[in-house]
């Protein structure tokens, strides 16, 4: 019994120790002509006021591929551009962006609005942003070959466990097989007497 109350203590301690601030999704995008595909990592943090229905996105990790990759395929992403959850114009003037992230759970609706997310790879400015249709279809632009170099596609976003979600389902399993032999093993221990 002082094992599970300590199995217990400690999934509580790694939960009360996880960032409640921060959260980390993963972003696929294919467009329609299969010229462009970006699978990335987005780092974001909840918009105050808003349930945690809406993200900032700070941080952006990953490639971006195709046939219409200025520079070549893979591109690197090397950082979002950022400039706050209010609409923006990026350095070069091409886009407007606010770096705004809608997701609840469950996932539903779409996951940028008409602003959408900006990120560079190398020099050149991306911006992923819904394209105003209705359905959920998001336009991919780039300023490398002038704008608007962009293509029409699909995104789904997905949020990632964190690792304080990984370490309490360990303990649960943990527990469980625990109880498993302890129930065993007295099973045993009465079958032998």
């Amino acid at each position: 019994m002082k094992r599970i109350a300590l199995a217990a203590l400690a999934a509580g301690l790694l939960a009360s120790v996880s960032c409640a601030s921060g959260k980390t999704f993963e972003l696929s995008y294919t467009d329609e002509s299969g010229d462009y595909g970006v699978s990335a990592t987005l780092e974001a943090s909840p918009i105050s006021g808003t349930g945690n229905a809406q993200w900032l996105v700070e941080g952006v990790q990953g490639t971006v591929s195709g046939t219409g990759v200025p520079g070549g395929s893979p591109a690197k992403i090397t950082g979002v551009i950022s400039g706050g959850a209010s609409p923006f114009i990026t350095p070069s003037g091409g886009f407007e962006i606010d770096n705004v992230l809608y997701f609840t759970l469950p996932a539903s609706g779409k996951a940028f609005d008409y602003w959408g997310l900006g990120f560079f790879t190398g020099g050149i400015e991306w911006n992923l942003w819904d394209n105003g249709s209705g359905s959920p279809l998001y336009t991919l632009g780039h300023s490398g070959s002038g704008y608007p170099g962009t293509s029409l596609g699909s995104a789904s976003v997905a949020a990632i466990p964190e690792a304080s979600t990984w370490a309490m389902m360990g303990l649960g399993f943990a527990g469980l097989a625990l109880a498993g032999s302890h129930s065993r093993s007295r099973r045993t221990a009465m079958s032998i007497e």
